[in-house]
């Protein structure tokens, strides 16, 4: 079974799925390639993979059958000194005149946390983009500025000298097991949605 899938296997359980899937069909070879949303997308117009966790996916010409899977949320990324450090939530826009460090353009990451900056009526100052949030994370303890990133894919990292504060308004994401619409699913494929939706229910 070819599956693509969204960074975060661990974060969002997806490995859950990954385990179940293996344990009950151990005789299946499972190939697992991470990617962004728009590369997803098009690994399964081109069929180089049946299934695909995406988020956030655009379906214009209703091509796909999304399942829904998981969510995630915008929150700020402070340094532990910073006054707004021990709020639980606060308006992104009191964040406004801060310098972001961003994940790079053109990635969901970043899309939501500009759209994010948007809903609250400012253009953030970025700063600085870089494709290792945890470079991100270790800038932001230095002092060096803010970050927007997403909820559970922080849960990863472990910094006593930053804080995460949910910000509004809220911005959420959700992540879909999608396939092709006109693509009749292998037996493997059938089976990996069931496990796909047992991880979900019990989480």
């Amino acid at each position: 079974l070819n599956l693509g899938s969204v960074y975060g296997l661990a974060q969002y359980h997806i490995t859950d799925v990954l385990v179940c899937f293996k344990k009950s069909r151990p005789q299946s070879t499972l190939n697992v390639m991470q990617s962004s949303t728009q590369d997803l997308t098009e690994m399964l117009r081109q069929r180089k993979c049946e299934l695909a966790f995406i988020r956030d996916i655009e379906d214009e010409a209703d091509e796909f059958i999304k399942i829904p899977y998981n969510s995630d949320t915008v929150v700020a990324v402070l340094p532990v000194t910073h006054p707004l450090a021990g709020k639980k939530t606060i308006p992104l826009l009191m964040l406004a005149k801060e310098n972001f460090l961003l994940e790079v353009p053109h990635t969901m990451p970043y899309m939501l946390s500009i759209k994010a900056c948007e809903l609250s009526g400012f253009e953030p100052n970025v700063t600085l983009t870089d494709v290792d949030r945890e470079y991100l994370i270790d800038l932001v303890s230095s002092g060096m500025g803010i970050s927007l990133m997403l909820k559970q894919i922080l849960l990863h990292f472990s910094n006593p000298k930053i804080t995460t504060v949910n910000i509004t308004p809220n911005v959420t994401t959700s992540i879909g097991l999608c396939h092709l619409k006109d693509l009749k699913l292998s037996a493997a494929a059938k089976h990996f949605v069931q496990c796909a939706e047992s991880v979900k229910n019990s989480n």
